[in-house]
């Protein structure tokens, strides 16, 4: 048994997004695959991706939310940085004594959004860089223009030879 990675990004962790890339993803794998597991999301956890999976004989298997012994790679991730840093803690309102994170737009925020957000933010940058100048640098490409560059950058380095 092994593991593979394949990088990808799509425009919205959605299903219509999701989908060709997965099928992207699985053509990519240089192997015979086995098994194909998710979590949770109802992006993966849906009949399309099923008779996919189905269809290349592929066993479909899903993690437990916030189980990290499930699904290593995603769930570490997710607890250290999404649950933790865009999560707001409610009271459950059906479950008395029990929390329910809820993710609210205005706790996402990019990194550069968070370093702008804090009093002294100015403070913390080297000399000579303002915020203006980060600003300017995050919105020079839009998403898909910048994981388009990152895939050529990416491909021109193994392309080279040593």
């Amino acid at each position: 048994m092994t593991q593979w990675q394949v990088v990808a990004s799509v425009q919205t962790i959605a299903q219509n997004h999701l989908l060709p890339v997965i099928e992207q993803m699985l053509a990519r794998f240089p192997f015979e695959i086995l098994g194909f597991r998710a979590d949770n999301g109802s992006e993966y956890v849906n009949h399309r991706v099923a008779q996919m999976l189905d269809k290349l004989r592929v066993e479909f298997t899903r993690s437990r939310p916030r189980r990290s012994n499930d699904n290593g790679l995603a769930e570490t991730k997710n607890g250290a940085v999404v649950r933790k840093l865009f999560a707001t803690d409610v009271a459950h309102p059906k479950k008395p004594g029990r929390i329910k994170r809820v993710y609210r737009p205005k706790d996402a925020m990019t990194p550069l959004d968070k370093l702008a957000g804090l009093p002294e933010a100015v403070s913390f940058l080297p000399q000579g860089v303002t915020l203006e100048d980060l600003q300017a640098m995050a919105t020079a490409l839009t998403d898909m223009q910048a994981a388009k560059e990152l895939n050529e950058a990416r491909l021109a380095l193994f392309r080279r030879s040593p």
